[in-house]
């Protein structure tokens, strides 16, 4: 589940988008998302899947794959424009351009275990 000013996605089977959390549409994604993460206006979001990132322009209503872009296990927005993401194994890539393309910028300890924002910081766990 992932919220923004436009809303709230989330998926329960299918994937569901809510303006004001009482009445719902669902919506067509390609692949069941792992997890889910929209800018802060909603209007791009971001799912990782099992067959690599899928990436929204409008909302949610259409998806198209990210070329080049890592699996990753997790992603979040670290602004507007910002994203971060982990693979499983524990790599970090982040994208200045709205998931656009992607770069390596680290790597955990271990894989992540727990992924957590924090007002303005993002906090990314592992069992090491």
């Amino acid at each position: 589940m992932t919220a923004s000013d436009a809303g709230v996605l989330g998926v329960d089977g299918a994937l569901m988008r809510s303006a004001d959390g009482r009445e719902w549409e669902q919506l067509d994604i390609p692949v069941e998302p792992h997890s889910l993460a929209a800018s802060p206006d909603g209007m791009h979001v971001l799912a990782t899947t099992q067959q690599g990132l899928l990436r929204s322009v409008d909302a949610g209503s259409s998806w198209s794959s990210v070329d080049g872009a890592p699996v990753l296990q997790v992603v979040d927005w670290a602004d507007g424009d910002s994203a971060v993401g982990v693979t499983p194994s524990g790599v970090v890539w982040s994208s200045a351009d709205r998931g656009e393309s992607w770069q390596e910028a680290g790597r955990l300890d271990a894989a992540p275990q727990l992924w957590r924002r924090q007002r303005k910081a993002m906090r990314c766990g592992s069992s090491s």
